[in-house]
């Protein structure tokens, strides 16, 4: 009974939490190209007993991240018996981590009171909510950001210098952060910053903490590192050429002041105002607004506490918050919000330092209760929406196949708008999976729209995107993207959710 009473608001925020998260997941849960190339991949790992040692590609910059997230999801998958949602399922629970996690770190910084006000915030924000709902390598970023701040409020703020595993758990976290997304380097960056700063005046610390720090950053690298190696470095090299701008201009480190305040403007609302609004779901003519008063609370307490030393706890969330804000100005392509998910905890984190502001105060408490009553309703709309049904979709189509094409070898194909990914790993469970080689039938997959003459006769039938050579033996599907055999319509039905499939006859 003591450990309720001094622990309900905590319990009372995970289980409101835990619902949000796990209410109807396999339902409502994505499952479309990536959530299926990841599950088999993870699928064809089990099979073979060989890690892959390449990640996903990115969106820019034709790189690849680590595949460090794959094995994550591993288990999760194993146990759910091979079900797409058991991987959701982990990322929601790393979200329920992340609240719990935040609580703590609130509380030790700023207090229990305002710990309970934030966290329950960060537990019901509808995009936090929904980047908790669904398996992709970038829905994990917010837990790991909010381990590294754990990390480093030992290492600045309780200088644990003698506990090595700090500077070593330090260095893995960032890691596993650089392998979920690489926009994730601006906050490491920043971070890195802020420790030599505080460890300028003991030098030899801050080298063998920094030296550990990199050791266990390799550590959890090395699997990527042994395809850098075996691939002549191609993505170092790749990532590289990017972030020096030789041939890519989406980085530039000479511009216009008025192009680099755009871009802050832009990406600061991305990023504070998508988290405590609702325009994730919605058109919401508050998020600029609640930018702006949210950013201008900050420059408020950042002036009121800035020569009190004592208070670099209150100022600290704001470099790590602006810090890469400021820096990502050179960015200039599109910057989506998946690619700010470290930010998220580090939000609420700055939003918990305004609630301790003295002369703040009651401005940041108004600000809270505001988007505590204008998101809620929102969140809840969004996890009792329509189901997508997207993983039964995939395995009825799936069977619909398999039970086609009997013990034949076949193909499964799509028209320039659908992808198949998801399909192929159901097919990939049964025990004829679709060959790789080019068979005498395929099966073409047209989505929301029945199959036409034109997708039927087009030449561009194998889309399967640009993928690393090693990964080919991974994805389920001839690895050509267009051919001009002739091809006979045997038959095309309706299957499921607006699903068609066409069975074509190949002349090889």
């Amino acid at each position: 009974m003591k450990f309720l009473k001094k622990y309900w608001p905590l319990i009372l925020i995970l289980l409101i939490a835990s619902f949000l998260r796990l209410y109807r997941i396999q339902a409502t849960m994505t499952f479309l190209e990536d959530e299926g190339r990841d599950m088999l991949i993870v699928k064809r790992m089990l099979d073979t007993k060989r890690p892959v040692l390449i990640g996903p590609q990115t969106s820019t910059g034709n790189m690849y991240l680590g595949p460090l997230y794959y094995y994550l999801i591993t288990p999760a998958l194993v146990l759910s018996n091979m079900q797409p949602v058991g991987p959701a399922i982990f990322i929601a629970l790393s979200g329920i981590a992340t609240v719990y996690l935040l609580y703590q770190l609130i509380s030790s910084w700023y207090g229990e009171k305002v710990a309970i006000v934030t966290s329950f915030l960060y537990a019901t924000l509808p995009e936090i909510v929904s980047f908790s709902r669904n398996s992709w390598n970038p829905n994990l970023v917010p837990f790991a950001s909010v381990l590294s701040l754990f990390l480093l409020n030992q290492l600045i703020f309780k200088k644990t210098t003698t506990k090595y595993l700090h500077w070593l758990g330090l260095g893995a976290v960032f890691g596993l952060l650089i392998q979920l997304h690489y926009m994730v380097i601006v906050f490491i960056a920043w971070e890195v910053l802020l420790v030599i700063i505080t460890y300028l005046k003991d030098l030899k610390k801050l080298f063998l903490g920094l030296g550990l720090t990199l050791l266990g950053f390799l550590f959890v690298m090395s699997p990527f590192i042994v395809f850098e190696l075996r691939n002549n470095f191609v993505n170092t090299q790749a990532l590289t050429k990017f972030v020096l701008a030789k041939e890519d201009h989406t980085i530039r480190y000479q511009l216009p002041l008025w192009l680099w305040e755009q871009k802050v403007v832009k990406t600061t609302g991305t990023s504070i105002g998508s988290v405590l609004s609702k325009s994730f779901f919605v058109d919401d003519n508050v998020k600029m607004p609640l930018t702006y008063f949210f950013s201008g609370l900050v420059l408020l307490a950042t002036i009121t506490t800035w020569k009190k030393s004592h208070q670099y706890k209150k100022i600290f969330p704001f470099i790590l918050l602006f810090g890469p804000l400021f820096t990502l100005g050179i960015y200039q392509e599109n910057i989506h919000p998946h690619y700010l998910a470290f930010l998220f905890p580090v939000i609420l984190l700055s939003l918990s330092s305004l609630l301790t502001v003295k002369k703040i105060k009651p401005f940041a408490y108004l600000l809270v209760f505001f988007i505590i009553f204008w998101t809620i309703p929102t969140t809840l709309n969004y996890i009792n929406s329509g189901p997508t049904n997207q993983v039964e979709k995939s395995e009825q189509v799936a069977h619909y196949i398999s039970k086609k094409a009997g013990r034949e070898p076949y193909n499964v194909i799509s028209n320039a708008t659908t992808f198949t990914t998801p399909y192929q790993y159901f097919l990939s469970l049964t025990p004829n999976p679709p060959s790789i080689k080019l068979e005498k039938t395929a099966f073409l997959i047209c989505q929301d729209v029945p199959c036409s003459d034109s997708d039927v006769s087009t030449t561009l039938l194998f889309l399967a995107g640009s993928s690393h050579p090693t990964l080919d033996n991974y994805l389920g599907h001839p690895a050509i993207n267009e051919f001009t055999n002739k091809r006979t319509l045997v038959n095309t039905e309706h299957v499921f959710g607006g699903v068609w499939v066409a069975q074509l006859a190949i002349d090889n």
